[in-house]
């Protein structure tokens, strides 16, 4: 029993301390610094640098998934059969291809903008 409880509060810490390096749920990102640490460019600060990349991918990944689900019905319409990973890989060169000034506008805006252009609901 000691020894359950034991693992049990190694992986809580663990995960307490992963979780310290990542920001706030509501945080507002640029559509560049989304890009860049979802291309694993802009990693957080960890104690070892792959750790720190994996982190800032996966809640890059995470992040644009949220808000690509969220716009469905509303700015854009699944009128297809998508792969998976398709929009992600598509909202990303869209927003690639911005210019610089326009990459510094809020991440959301720019994803309903590249949902809404290539997938409309109407």
């Amino acid at each position: 029993m000691a020894f359950l409880f034991v693992i049990i509060t190694r992986f809580a810490l663990g995960l307490m301390a992963l979780l310290s390096f990542a920001p706030a749920i509501a945080a507002e990102f640029a559509g560049q610094t989304i890009i860049d640490q979802y291309k694993g460019e802009k990693p957080y600060p960890a104690p070892d640098a792959n750790v720190g990349k994996a982190l800032s991918v996966e809640y890059a990944s995470g992040y644009l998934s949220g808000i690509i689900d969220s716009y469905e019905g509303e700015k854009w319409c699944n009128r297809h059969s998508i792969a998976p990973g398709e929009l992600k890989a598509y909202v990303q060169d869209y927003i690639e291809k911005l210019p610089a000034k326009q990459r510094s506008r809020p991440v959301r805006q720019l994803i309903g903008q590249a949902l809404k252009a290539r997938y409309p609901c109407a």
